[in-house]
């Protein structure tokens, strides 16, 4: 990984499904989505804090949510930084991240 840059894929782990649950609400707002999320992996790049790139599905539709964690001594949460959302799910469907 290049200094600055983003992580290769990675599994879902317990430590993004708890930023997924800070943020899950105002996604929900955002997309104006109804259902359940389901998490297929994510990204981070280190900052001042962590950015997770989150891919994400929900009625039939993938979402990706840019998330920022803070630093630990900030004592702030995550928040949501930016959404996209719509592409159709299917077959053929890659596994893209912004």
């Amino acid at each position: 990984m290049m200094c600055g840059g983003a992580s290769d894929v990675k599994q879902v782990d317990d430590e993004v499904k708890a930023i997924f649950e800070e943020i899950k609400a105002e996604l929900l707002a955002k997309t104006e989505t109804t259902g359940e999320f389901e998490i297929h992996g994510y990204k981070t790049q280190i900052v001042a804090g962590t950015n997770y790139f989150i891919r994400c599905s929900a009625a039939g539709k993938f979402v990706h949510a840019r998330v920022f964690k803070p630093l630990p001594h900030t004592k702030q949460p995550a928040s949501l930084h930016s959404v996209l959302h719509g592409e159709q799910i299917n077959e053929n469907s890659a596994l893209e991240y912004f």
